[in-house]
């Protein structure tokens, strides 16, 4: 685990926070509570005597099958949480005075799975193997979801009949809430489709915001809400977040597979983002992982630490996480759409007409350009804009797209092309594509093709004069 600095603020506000919890500092000495884990809720500003005080655990992206030699890719790992693991560090902490109130395990629990049900029987498979080796064994409350690799909820239901898909409590004023974000995928949905939420779960979470008196309400998604991919979920949340009366609005989340706090805003709300990495690694790589412990008081988070272990589950200690309240404010894909603009267009939004386009997955939030195949041929979306928009032309194109080493072409009839060049090098986003003034007619035709061995997302297009 590397070494972390802080800088002066942060190092006043950890002193602050240690001697206003001079009390727990005693009590664990009194009790012989773990050392790291006495310094960790002291920089957290945790006190186990103040009111409504207790601390939870957050860890995600196990990705576990029934067979660990079938664990492919950056996290294949053999007998990975059968023998000692991360749920033996969790039961034991049940031996100190204040046990763990809940685990939260927040999706891709297993592996490859899809909404084709010709998958189905192995993901039963999968969910009866991770229930044996974790569920089965966890001594310490828990509660769970599916991600985006576990997506269906067939099998799911099948092992785990007792547990519903989303799910809410409460608890010393806080809001809980699991929601499911894949109940909305079809079958030609392929994984990192984007979470959408369907109008029942929906209408049961205004149902829940609006009855709440917590002071703090907490989101539990696999996939961060922050995230391009999540977009149309934001414009779901939004205004069912408005309605919230409390104070602080939090998303826990895994997914991503690293350590990461963020502030965000969805409608009128900010947003507080904290994503956790897996047990057995950080990024998608066997090394150091772990999972985090928020520490609660007060009907508010006031901080969370990462529980540091090796691969093979051995402890290396406590960190607090010191910009869990004091993240960096986050800028979301819509909000690189310029309110000046003369039409925008996001997928899975608005109406695309991508007639022509080819090798391209049709996603819930996204139009995925597939790589070259192995016969070398691109994937390529085509679709079209209008000319003008109330009477003013279009001068360029603001494509919302990751970074590939493609090409971009513009034509006036959809037959004959002009490449635009497109300088792939920057890793922002809008790419901007400029009109040639010698375009006619009513309609300008859009090409975008992807000659990387790396995927490419297409969210949509700003048109500007």
């Amino acid at each position: 685990m590397s070494a972390m600095t802080i800088n002066r603020k942060t190092f006043i506000k950890s002193v602050a926070a240690c001697a206003a919890s001079a009390s727990f500092r005693a009590w664990c000495a009194e009790h012989g509570a773990d050392y790291d884990f006495c310094a960790a809720a002291s920089a957290c500003g945790w006190d186990s005597s103040a009111k409504d005080s207790f601390y939870f655990l957050h860890a995600s992206d196990l990705h576990m099958t029934e067979n660990p030699d079938w664990d492919r890719g950056a996290l294949q790992m053999k007998d990975k949480f059968m023998g000692h693991c991360f749920i033996d560090e969790i039961n034991a902490m049940n031996h100190l005075p204040v046990r763990p109130s809940m685990l939260f395990l927040t999706g891709d629990l297993t592996s490859d799975v899809t909404m084709d049900s010709r998958t189905w029987p192995w993901a039963e498979k999968k969910w009866a193997h991770y229930k044996k080796y974790v569920t089965d064994r966890l001594a310490v409350p828990w509660r769970q979801f599916i991600g985006n690799n576990d997506c269906a909820a067939v099998p799911y239901r099948k092992v785990f009949d007792d547990q519903p898909l989303y799910w809410s409590f409460e608890k010393g004023g806080i809001c809980f809430v699991g929601l499911h974000g894949y109940d909305k995928w079809k079958p030609e949905n392929t994984n990192h489709a984007g979470i959408i939420y369907g109008a029942e779960q929906l209408a049961w979470l205004r149902g829940i915001v609006e009855k709440t008196a917590a002071r703090t309400l907490v989101l539990l998604t696999h996939e961060p809400l922050k995230d391009d991919d999540s977009h149309c979920a934001r414009a779901q949340l939004a205004p069912i977040l408005d309605m919230f009366r409390g104070e602080d609005v939090w998303n826990i989340c895994g997914h991503n597979h690293t350590n990461r706090t963020a502030l965000i805003k969805i409608g009128r709300r900010v947003v507080r983002s904290v994503e956790t990495m897996t047990p057995v690694g950080r990024g998608f790589t066997i090394g150091n992982g772990g999972y985090r412990v928020f520490f609660c008081r007060e009907g508010r988070i006031c901080g969370s630490a990462l529980r540091w272990l090796t691969p093979n589950g051995e402890p290396i200690g406590y960190a607090p996480d010191l910009t869990t309240r004091d993240s960096d404010r986050f800028h979301l894909l819509e909000e690189s759409l310029p309110s000046g603009a003369l039409a925008t267009a996001l997928v899975g939004r608005d109406p695309f007409d991508i007639a022509g386009s080819e090798r391209i997955e049709n996603r819930i939030s996204d139009y995925y350009i597939c790589r070259p195949n192995k016969s070398g041929k691109h994937g390529c979306l085509v679709w079209t804009v209008p000319r003008s928009v109330g009477g003013r032309r279009v001068a360029s194109v603001r494509m919302l797209c990751g970074q590939i080493a493609g090409h971009a072409g513009v034509s006036s009839d959809g037959a004959t092309w002009r490449e635009t060049p497109i300088d792939w090098t920057k890793h922002t986003t809008p790419r901007i594509v400029e009109i040639p003034p010698d375009i006619e007619g009513d309609k300008i035709w859009l090409c975008l093709s992807n000659g990387s061995m790396h995927e490419c997302k297409f969210f949509g297009y700003v048109l500007t004069r």
